[in-house]
């Protein structure tokens, strides 16, 4: 299991320095609730971890917190990826949506326009570009 360290946080201080304390706190959930599903995506592991998969629904919930929360949902996955040089094997996100039954509020990418990602109700097409 992989554990996103306060190091490896206040890295990605600055990336948020401009944004709203809120927003920072927001991400700081978000890599808490992801960090499980990370070997799996950079295909290090066969299998998403169980608690990867009883995190998903936890981040479906917070993206619906509020307008905005796919998009910075989007950020914060992609700032993981980025700060800690590991990028997503494409084809694990959608072998993580299969392997854990679940349909996503938010697209997992590495590198995507998150500004156009749209409210709630993203398909699938949307995370491609990752």
């Amino acid at each position: 299991m992989v554990r996103i360290s306060i190091i490896h946080l206040s890295l990605l201080l600055p990336l948020f320095a401009l944004s709203r304390g809120d927003e920072f706190t927001f991400c700081v959930d978000v890599y808490q609730q992801f960090a499980d599903c990370m070997e799996f995506l950079e295909g290090l592991a066969p299998e998403p971890p169980r608690a990867c998969c009883d995190n998903l629904p936890t981040l479906n919930d917070l993206a619906k917190q509020n307008q905005v929360g796919p998009e910075l949902l989007c950020r914060c996955i992609e700032d993981i990826a980025h700060v800690l040089d590991t990028p997503y094997v494409t084809s694990r996100i959608d072998d993580l949506l299969g392997k854990c039954q679940v349909h996503l509020s938010f697209p997992i990418s590495n590198a995507m326009n998150c500004s156009m990602v749209e409210s709630w109700g993203m398909t699938r097409q949307a995370k491609m570009m990752g």
